[in-house]
């Protein structure tokens, strides 16, 4: 039989097993679980000590972000006015510049009209003075006159 299991050694046994948990339990009570517990509450404080740094970063970087989309928000309506401004100002030296053409090409146009009715009268007048002296030599041919 195993001496384990002999019952006349059972008070022993038990008694170096209490004796042996007291042991642990006052070692692991008085010495282990202070400083575990120490360690523990380090650890805690700086978790919290980081929680609340993250935690303003992160309203820093809110506050950044919000700030950033305003800016945004602003530079885009920026853009759209100056694009506006800049769309008038072009269409007004358009008109501007039509007109100047308009007026150029209505001067050029009467300047060649003026041109030309000059020009149909000399032809007007070269063509009539040229057919009056085909009409008097066709008089005097046909009255048999000798020029």
């Amino acid at each position: 039989m195993l001496p384990q299991l002999a019952t006349a050694t059972f008070p022993s046994q038990i008694f170096w097993v209490v004796f042996g948990f007291f042991c642990v339990y006052g070692i692991m009570a008085f010495f282990a679980v202070p400083k575990l517990r120490k360690i523990l509450d380090i650890r805690q404080l700086r978790i919290d000590t980081l929680l609340n740094v993250a935690s303003k970063f992160n309203e820093k970087s809110e506050k950044i972000k919000k700030e950033a989309e305003d800016l945004l928000a602003k530079t885009k309506q920026d853009i759209l006015k100056t694009e506006e401004e800049l769309i008038s100002e072009l269409e007004q030296k358009n008109a501007e510049e039509k007109q100047k053409l308009s007026k150029g090409i209505l001067e050029n146009t009467n300047r060649e009209m003026a041109s030309l009715k000059i020009s149909s009268e000399e032809v007007f007048k070269s063509v009539s003075s040229d057919l009056d002296e085909l009409l008097d030599l066709a008089l005097k041919k046909m009255g048999n006159q000798k020029p």
